[in-house]
């Protein structure tokens, strides 16, 4: 816990004005694990919005659609639709790979063949690394825990295309 505040206290500590806003495409890989049940695995495509408040901090909603759906005894199930808001939280330094922190609140929806959608709600969690192709373009990946319940897990990796404007 104190290496966690003291990290904090230094990323705060050298906060510098950014206000970028930026979007993008995103591309994830869901894995949703139910207990008693084998593993689900989706694939959505999206959006993100974000606005960098500092270099170290930014704001970020996204909204994904399931491209691919998978099935469980026969029963076709799709993760329908996923919408989140972060706080993401970087570590600038002086390479080209950019380490952050993904902390917020997911909102998914799966549909499940015959019976229709099932939407739940969860805190959301993730770590990620960015890379900087030119100075506006930047490409992501990331592993996030959109979803956990004593009951079933909604994981995810991915990777996102990024333009600040």
């Amino acid at each position: 816990m104190k290496i966690v505040l003291f990290t904090l206290m230094m990323c705060l500590s050298s906060l510098s004005v950014a206000g970028d806003l930026y979007g993008g495409a995103s591309h994830s890989n869901l894995d949703f694990k139910v207990d008693g049940v084998s593993s689900l695995d989706f694939t959505t495509v999206g959006i993100i919005v974000g606005y960098e408040l500092t270099n170290q901090v930014a704001i970020e909603a996204r909204y994904a659609e399931g491209k691919k759906s998978d099935d469980v005894y026969g029963i076709d199930v799709e993760a329908d639709k996923v919408a989140s808001v972060f706080a993401k939280l970087a570590m600038p330094n002086a390479t080209t790979l950019t380490p952050y922190l993904l902390l917020g609140y997911t909102k998914a929806t799966l549909d499940v063949e015959g019976f229709g959608g099932e939407s739940e709600t969860d805190s959301s969690y993730g770590v990620g690394v960015q890379f900087e192709l030119t100075e506006a373009l930047h490409l992501d990946a990331e592993y996030v825990v959109l979803m956990s319940d004593s009951d079933y897990d909604l994981n995810s990796v991915g990777v996102n295309l990024v333009y600040h404007f």
